[in-house]
């Protein structure tokens, strides 16, 4: 897992994914790469990434599961 610590502004993540990892629910797609996103405001995010093509696939106490238009799934969660 790759983090940078100190940022200003977006924040990268890289870590292995291992096993299945989608609670149960089958990929449309195999990922070969898995993007989580912070936002301050993640409903006005979601709105955005909204017209940009993507579609809310669940939504859980600490992120909300997003797939872009290619089936895709990303996470969007609250920044500390």
């Amino acid at each position: 897992m790759v983090v940078q610590e100190r940022h200003t502004g977006a924040r990268l993540v890289v870590a292995e994914a291992r096993g299945d990892q989608t609670a149960g629910r089958p990929h449309p797609v195999d990922a070969a790469l898995a993007l989580d996103l912070l936002a301050a405001d993640p409903e006005a995010k979601v709105q955005r990434l909204a017209v940009l093509g993507a579609t809310v696939q669940a939504r859980h106490t600490d992120n909300i599961v997003l797939a872009g238009p290619e089936g895709h799934e990303f996470c969007l969660s609250l920044t500390d």
